[in-house]
């Protein structure tokens, strides 16, 4: 009896959930850019979706249909812009 190492089974399927802490040492503005840079990257590649984002007071979930978590992102920057030229 032969056995193929090569075939795809389901838990080579299964979707995988991965965590990632990152230190902002450059304040809220810099964070904001990062963030929104990095789910500019993300949106591109095809097989990774962000689920929850967390900085701060934002929290992104994704929903049905897809949002676009670059918007999100820059939305949130727009909002503490905002709340900043207010203070």
């Amino acid at each position: 009896m032969t056995t193929d190492t090569n075939k795809s089974t389901d838990i080579d399927n299964a979707p995988e959930y991965c965590t990632v802490v990152f230190k902002l040492n450059g304040g809220r503005a810099d964070a904001n850019r990062f963030v929104y840079a990095l789910a500019c990257r993300v949106e591109q590649i095809k097989y990774v979706e962000v689920v929850t984002l967390e900085m701060g007071d934002l929290r992104y979930e994704q929903q049905a249909p897809k949002p676009s978590i670059s918007n999100a992102c820059e939305r949130h920057a727009n909002q503490q812009g905002e709340d900043h030229e207010q203070s």
